[in-house]
């Protein structure tokens, strides 16, 4: 389920559901934060309430 979280957030930026931060988009506020761990990294994906 991560994994398809984090595929979406990528593949599709302005999705209603879950989001990447990066550098050209910002997390609306209210979202939540949840940690999602790719190759031994920790990555951030927000989460619609």
């Amino acid at each position: 389920a991560n994994r398809t979280l984090i595929e979406l957030a990528r593949n599709t930026p302005d999705n209603p559901f879950v989001r990447v931060k990066s550098k050209d988009t910002k997390i609306p506020s209210g979202w939540t934060r949840i940690f999602l761990y790719e190759e031994g990294k920790r990555k951030s994906v927000y989460l619609h309430p």
